[in-house]
């Protein structure tokens, strides 16, 4: 491995002064800095190793936490994850550009060579200067989504790690200062507290609108990546209910069509040529949704996640969207939802 990354044999560990400065400086993103700054703030977490590439080239590495040794033989399971630095005003031309940021990748120690050459060089046909996260990956584990907002912080709980793409459903927790107000996963409240006390440390330093991810596993909670998911500050309202979940606020007013992910090429390449606009209908909130934003009035999800990326990406453009339980909205339907 090493003869691959020789920056990895000079792997370090910073301390919280030049790690908070290099954020400051716009040197190190949302993910690196909080995985790297967690373990100062008292978060619980996992060794890893950060990879920095500047013009394409492996520059640093860094340790997540103070001792990094024998870090990528140690474990038998890991997830890659790729990082870089954004600004959501790119969003539009990235959409435009049908660009997409390398996808995290599972792997086992004997194969993480591999998949670590293979993320770098999808890496590196996305942006010259960008980072990998070599984190732990346990083999069971609750994946919690956290964001506090306003006074509240809701948390997202599915068992499996792309329930942040829209492909698996979640449950809901809402914390409100030191009391869980809404629980309908089986995470402990004690627990659930513990989530938001660490989501809000972070947001201090990051902003408004961070994302923070943790792993659940035998009763520990180990502290995954924050980031700020979106550049204003939306409400979310207190509107949770067993019926309907409110993703995005605003009125839904539109003609209903049903999307999927395997017949979207055809839907993008029909509404283009008419540039009409609907209310669309889907089972999930999935990443791939963003090539028909453009023609979106809203959206209505049977099931999902609150806090996944496309709902996030929704709130930032003003998109409004509810969850509602198997409804039996048809194409062509005009509905209003206030």
């Amino acid at each position: 491995m090493t003869g691959v990354f020789p920056c990895i044999d000079g792997c370090v560990s910073l301390p919280p002064e030049e790690i908070l400065h290099k954020f400051k400086a716009g040197e190190f993103p949302d993910k690196t800095f909080s995985r790297l700054y967690a373990w100062w703030l008292g978060i619980p977490t996992t060794q890893a190793l950060i990879i920095q590439f500047r013009h394409k080239k492996a520059d640093a590495c860094y340790s997540v936490t103070p001792d990094s040794g024998d870090f990528l033989v140690r474990h038998n399971y890991y997830i890659i994850v790729y990082d870089f630095r954004t600004h959501f005003e790119n969003l539009e031309q990235w959409m435009k550009e049908k660009k997409t940021r390398p996808r995290p990748v599972r792997c086992t120690r004997a194969d993480i060579t591999e998949q670590l050459e293979k993320t770098v060089e999808r890496g590196c046909a996305f942006t010259d200067d960008f980072f990998i996260h070599v984190n732990v990956r346990f083999p069971r584990y609750i994946h919690l989504l956290c964001t506090s907002n306003g006074d509240k912080t809701y948390i997202d709980c599915s068992d499996d790690f792309d329930a942040a793409h829209g492909t698996r459903n979640t449950s809901l927790c809402v914390v409100q200062g030191k009391k869980v107000v809404v629980n309908e996963t089986a995470v402990p409240d004690t627990l659930a507290v513990k989530a938001a006390r660490y989501t809000e440390s972070l947001t201090q330093f990051i902003g408004g609108g961070t994302t923070c991810e943790f792993s659940l596993v035998d009763g520990n909670l180990y502290f995954y990546t924050g980031q700020r998911s979106c550049s204003r500050e939306v409400t979310l309202p207190d509107l949770y209910t067993k019926n309907m979940r409110v993703i995005s606020p605003g009125v839904i007013r539109g003609i209903i069509m049903h999307v999927d992910k395997a017949s979207l090429p055809d839907i993008v390449e029909k509404i283009s040529k008419t540039n009409q606009k609907y209310v669309f209908l889907a089972e999930k909130p999935y990443s791939e949704f963003v090539d028909i934003l453009t023609f979106a009035q809203g959206f209505i999800f049977n099931e999902g996640s609150m806090l996944c990326h496309l709902a996030i990406l929704l709130r930032e453009k003003g998109i409004p969207a509810r969850m509602i339980p198997l409804s039996g909205y048809k194409d062509g339907d005009t509905i209003i939802l206030e």
